[in-house]
């Protein structure tokens, strides 16, 4: 008996050291930052933390979407399979971003596209359900997930145009530039994020193209040596 409310005590205890991890993660995300503290409060007790190991699932194409995804730590990859066992990674998301917010709308979303974890992560997770019902009453909240959808419809638009106009060299060299204000790298030396196969694919190219690509980047002012690249270009 003793050791049975030793045992209930500790997971109390345990829930109760949950709830400030939670509420440090929710204070982190630009998504949270304009809520009130009676928001913050209400998304305290429905948010949880989800964890992922390098490579893992979090969801697959077909699946329904019963949670909404925050990424607090960590890099996600958003990728469909070709019939011939192709991968196409229409996005790489990192710390702050969202997983399919264009979904919520939706009265049954599922899922049409495949989510990866890159490396070890730590997302944000709040239930479809509650969100459908509540986001109403979170103003600040509605406006910046429209203004998400807005920028990433226009970064889509952005790369079709690049896609058809660009040579893969200067698409790659695009790609690179981009990694400077995304992760705030030094342009004049850092490390690759990703591998060059997950690269290759985000850009929609083969692994054999991309390599290629890489040493027709002296000319636009850019050197790669394994993993590490030096460039002074501009996209």
């Amino acid at each position: 008996k003793y050791s049975g409310v030793r045992l209930i005590l500790f997971f109390a205890w345990g829930l109760f050291m949950n709830k400030p991890a939670i509420a440090d993660v929710i204070n982190s995300l630009p998504l949270f930052l304009d809520i009130s503290e009676k928001e913050r409060t209400i998304l305290l007790q429905v948010a949880k933390i989800r964890h992922l190991s390098h490579g893992q699932l979090l969801f697959i194409q077909g699946d329904p979407m019963l949670h909404f995804h925050i990424i607090y730590r960590g890099t996600i990859q958003m990728f469909r399979e070709t019939l011939d066992g192709h991968e196409i990674t229409p996005e790489i998301l990192i710390s702050g971003e969202s997983l399919c917010p264009a979904e919520i709308p939706n009265s049954n979303p599922i899922y049409n596209i495949n989510a990866r974890a890159v490396d070890d992560c730590m997302l944000l997770e709040i239930p479809m359900g509650w969100l459908r019902q509540n986001l109403q009453n979170f103003d600040h909240l509605v406006l910046k997930l429209f203004s998400d959808i807005s920028h990433r419809l226009q970064g889509t638009t952005l790369e079709v145009e690049r896609q058809t106009t660009m040579s893969a060299a200067q698409l790659v060299t695009c790609f690179l530039y981009e990694l400077c204000v995304r992760y705030d790298f030094d342009p004049r030396g850092f490390e690759l994020p990703y591998s060059k196969t997950l690269i290759a694919s985000r850009l929609g190219m083969e692994l054999e193209t991309f390599s290629r690509s890489l040493h027709k980047l002296k000319e636009y002012g850019i050197t790669v040596k394994g993993t590490h690249v030096s460039m002074l270009a501009n996209c």
